[in-house]
């Protein structure tokens, strides 16, 4: 008889990097992953807010770190993954969470602009991903998750440099997943919709746009943070072994249907 393997969404032992795991997404993700057995090391900007993350994770894991990065600052990144080799000896899961959002009229977008959201969201995230990648190439095993957005599929007026950022990371998923799956490396991107973070306050706080965004999604609400977190935690897990390259939305159905264009 053929023995039937039970898929497992454990990932005990592992170690897991998280960008912009302060708040939101990144935050919900550095707890599901912590609540599943791993090592946490959490990146972000806002150092205060990194402590309070990292006070909260050490209830949850034998061993958390949080590190005050930029991933603007490129010459930085070799170095912040070493610190990181040097104390966990490896890294085996890196969510790359950390992204910036500016709503303008493309007519309005200035150079300053485009450029930060495109070195946050592409240009930081990408040689950040590269550094880690050289240590998982070595060990043989990897599990990159991008955070994307469903606008990498779907436009929404007003959002052209966020729009076209991260439509740019899902090449990028596709790309490194054709490069790097012969070293045992899984590289996937979870697409969220409208989701109650910080990011999303302009919603929640305005009744009419609230409403018609709601109109878009057949589930009737936004995403919330550990909606995101469940399908990182899956693809960080065993149970996603044979995944690769692919975009998971998280959306509520709205790409299902038709978009709603003028937010």
């Amino acid at each position: 008889m053929e023995e039937v393997k039970i898929p497992s969404f454990r990932v005990d032992n592992k170690v897991a990097l998280i960008t912009g795991g302060s708040r939101g997404i990144g935050k919900a993700c550095a707890f599901a992953l912590a609540n599943a057995g791993a090592e946490i090391i959490i990146l972000g900007r806002n150092e205060n807010k990194l402590a309070e993350v990292h006070r909260e994770i050490e209830n949850m894991t034998t061993k958390v770190l949080s590190i005050p990065g930029d991933l603007t600052e490129i010459s930085q990144t070799p170095k912040i993954v070493h610190r990181i080799i040097n104390q966990f000896k490896r890294i085996d899961i890196l969510v790359n969470n950390a992204g910036v959002c500016y709503r303008e009229a493309a007519t309005d977008i200035s150079e300053e602009t485009w450029n930060n959201t495109m070195n946050v969201n592409l240009k930081g995230l990408f040689f950040l991903t590269k550094e880690v990648a050289k240590n998982m190439i070595k060990d043989k095993y990897g599990r990159i998750i991008n955070i994307s957005s469903m606008n990498s599929i779907t436009a929404l007026v007003g959002h052209t440099s966020y729009n076209c950022s991260k439509a740019g990371l899902i090449g990028l998923t596709k790309v490194l997943a054709m490069e790097w799956g012969r070293y045992g490396i899984n590289v996937n991107s979870v697409s969220p919709t409208f989701t109650k973070t910080e990011m999303a306050e302009h919603v929640m706080q305005n009744k009419n746009k609230y409403n018609e965004i709601i109109k878009n999604i057949p589930l009737g609400r936004l995403a919330e943070t550990y909606d995101i977190a469940a399908a990182v935690l899956f693809l960080a897990s065993p149970a996603a072994d044979f995944i690769t390259g692919i975009n998971l939305l998280v959306d509520g159905g709205w790409t299902t249907g038709k978009e709603l264009r003028n937010i």
